[in-house]
């Protein structure tokens, strides 16, 4: 039941994220962040440092929702705790 309320708020997020502009960064994009645990603080500052935008963080289980420039993309990914970055639009990058 959890992973069921997991995936249909993600998917919620994803609709989100697709209205979200990119803002200056013509390359940047909506991306659903996963980890196995929920992200803490720290996840959040290595997530920025690496360039993602955070926009919304969730608590109960690890998912977070950033804009990321195509450029920081392999950075965001490259951190040890995140799972999957998918594009917020649901078509995987």
């Amino acid at each position: 039941m959890k992973r069921i309320r997991a995936l249909l708020v993600l998917a919620a997020a994803a609709m989100v994220l697709s209205a979200i502009p990119a803002g200056a960064s013509s390359g940047s994009r909506g991306y659903l962040i996963a980890s196995q645990r929920p992200h803490t603080q720290q996840h959040v500052r290595q997530l920025t440092q690496a360039g993602a935008n955070v926009k919304y963080v969730y608590r109960n289980f690890g998912g977070a929702a950033a804009v990321i420039s195509e450029a920081n993309l392999p950075k965001v990914r490259a951190l040890s705790f995140v799972t999957v970055c998918q594009r917020g639009s649901g078509a995987a990058a």
